[in-house]
């Protein structure tokens, strides 16, 4: 074995990746938005946060869920604008029998 042989073995996969990767275009995202609520940034009162957008309550809008990692909630922010151009203002907590809901997370 003179070292040859992996890249031999994997020449036709790279050769592939490689004319993927010059046939199709590179992702392009969105420049960041800053997201408030009540004209505040939106915030986590403790650790990381996990966002998610749905239509949460079926009305055809877009909410936004934010987990957070302290005390393992979620927030729940209805959009009170439209479809196109989210507005939210206040959150709830995820409730589950009446209570705030909860995932422990230590």
């Amino acid at each position: 074995m003179n070292g040859t042989e992996p890249a031999r073995a994997f020449g036709g996969a790279t050769a592939l990746l490689m004319a993927l990767t010059t046939l199709l275009p590179a992702q392009q995202f969105e420049a960041p938005v800053l997201l408030t609520s009540g004209g505040a940034p939106i915030d986590v009162d403790i650790g990381h946060s996990a966002p998610f957008v749905t239509d949460w309550d079926g009305d055809g809008k877009k909410d936004l869920l934010v987990g957070q990692y302290g005390q393992g909630r979620l927030r729940v922010y209805r959009n009170i604008g439209t479809h196109a151009s989210p507005v939210f203002d206040g959150f709830e907590w995820f409730r589950a029998g009446g209570d705030i809901a909860r995932i422990w997370t230590n």
